[in-house]
């Protein structure tokens, strides 16, 4: 970081930062965080166990609120860049305190996500262990459907994310690099393993809204596929 006197008073004028990431940089950043195969992995099961062959319609229509959102934070961008933060927005264009709000928000919604995928890393972990071979390290049988060891070996690494995130945000950017490709690698690989291997033969009926069983199904689907998004 630099700071630029004016010269007469010997006040700093202006604070010049250090620029720390690229595009590509910020390009990792930005996928990572959408989680994608989180959310399909949590999500896509629970849309089709609650509205079935219409799930294909209902990841549709909830991706118009979303388009709605992401239109109106493009435009909220180009009149006050920053970086996304919707609290500044909302604390400027409604009031602070709902600013501040949105700001706890946010924390909390990471904190809770967090705590709940903790839990799920660890038991996929020990899954894949498992069909790899490893049914035991050290004597100790590895259960997947065990809470304990699915939630200390998800509290294991998400210290590891932290101490990542501690060394600094270069360091961060370059490890999602590597992570992310693995990341949709693995996710393009199980999407056109699934286009030939469904036991469903495919049919426009998916795309049928007025399929769907009822108003309260189509509710709950929606609400399911906006955290997909």
């Amino acid at each position: 970081m630099a700071t630029v006197n004016d010269g007469a008073a010997g006040a700093p004028r202006a604070t010049a930062f250090r620029k720390s990431l690229g595009v590509m940089d910020g390009i990792a950043i930005a996928a990572s965080s959408t989680a994608a195969t989180t959310s399909i992995g949590v999500g896509l099961g629970v849309v089709a166990a609650v509205v079935g062959l219409q799930m294909p319609v209902v990841l549709l229509l909830a991706f118009v609120p979303i388009l709605g959102i992401a239109s109106g934070y493009a435009r909220l961008n180009r009149v006050e860049p920053n970086c996304g933060n919707s609290y500044v927005w909302v604390g400027r264009s409604l009031s602070p305190w709902l600013g501040f709000l949105t700001g706890w928000m946010a924390i909390v919604a990471v904190v809770v996500f967090m705590a709940y995928t903790t839990a799920i890393a660890g038991s996929a972990i020990l899954q894949l262990g498992g069909m790899a071979g490893v049914h035991s390290i050290a004597g100790l049988p590895l259960d997947p459907d065990s809470t304990l060891q699915s939630t200390l070996l998800g509290l294991t690494i998400l210290g590891a994310v932290t101490f990542t995130a501690v060394r600094g945000v270069a360091v961060a950017a370059r490890l999602q690099k590597y992570l992310l490709v693995f990341e949709y690698v693995v996710l393009i690989g199980f999407c056109a393993y699934g286009l030939f291997a469904g036991s469903q033969p495919f049919s426009l009926s998916w795309f049928n809204p007025f399929a769907i069983p009822s108003f309260a199904v189509l509710a709950q689907g929606m609400v399911i596929a906006v955290f997909f998004y």
